[in-house]
């Protein structure tokens, strides 16, 4: 988020002034072909494709994985990913989806964390969260397999990706701070829409976990070093507080504060 945008709007708009408007408005017209054809047609089927990595696994290594993982985990919590996996395999319309857990040896702020990858698919999921953190975490991210989240998700991507170097290619400079400007601000206003939308789900259907997994997150926050503070935020995600805030108006209950 902070590399991409300006190297390819950058990469763009030198193109542009080296083989002048007519040439960059062919080649943004290339890119949009190869790129962004595909992108939309996927956003149109919403077929799952399977990563190569996960294709080339040994039959059952997820499953394996998933085993040995739930023999230190609370009963509770493995239920709760047993709970998960099966609502985002009815959306995803797939029989099987492989959910994958951190270790003990893991960065702390990865253990207390989830997330669904639509291009695998798959779940990640933290190992060091009680059944109620767990829930609500899973929930939030079970929330991101609908198909409204997918569709989102896919031409926010492609936007991210690709957007940045066509305003390059199509705009003439004087233009391009107030556009890559604008560009930015709607990527940053979708993505926390996305995010605030699957955590009002996930607050509604598991809300008894929400204020404890806030309240773990800013603690684990705080404990971090000031550099991996300010290399792990991401404008695209709502500030841990503001999240806490909102869902606290659903469950009725603040980050700490006592059920």
């Amino acid at each position: 988020m902070y590399v991409l945008p300006p190297l390819t709007l950058g990469l763009g708009a030198v193109i542009r002034l080296a083989v002048g408007p007519g040439l960059a408005a062919g080649t943004a017209a290339i890119v949009a072909v190869l790129v962004a054809l595909p992108v939309i047609i996927s956003a149109l089927t919403l077929r799952p494709r399977w990563h190569p990595k996960l294709r080339a696994l040994p039959a059952g290594a997820a499953e394996e994985h998933l085993r040995r993982a739930a023999a230190r985990m609370p009963p509770e919590t493995v239920r709760a990913i047993v709970a998960a996996r099966a609502r985002a395999c009815l959306r995803l319309r797939v029989d099987q989806l492989p959910v994958f857990c951190t270790s003990p040896d893991d960065p702390p702020k990865l253990r207390i964390s989830g997330t669904f990858v639509p291009h695998g698919p798959l779940i990640i999921i933290g190992d060091a969260m009680t059944a109620p953190q767990a829930a609500f975490l899973l929930a939030h991210e079970v929330g991101h397999t609908t198909r409204c989240q997918r569709r989102i998700h896919l031409l926010w991507s492609l936007a991210m990706t690709v957007g940045w170097i066509l305003l390059g290619l199509l705009l003439a400079p004087a233009v391009l701070p107030a556009a890559g400007l604008l560009l930015a601000v709607l990527l940053v206003a979708v993505a926390w829409g996305r995010e605030i939308g699957a955590d009002v789900a996930a607050a509604r259907q598991a809300g008894e976990g929400a204020a404890d997994w806030y309240a773990l997150a800013l603690e684990t926050a705080r404990r971090a070093p000031w550099y991996q503070r300010v290399l792990l935020a991401s404008p695209i995600h709502p500030p841990l507080r503001l999240r806490g805030l909102y869902t606290r108006r659903i469950t009725g209950r603040a980050p700490g504060q006592a059920a």
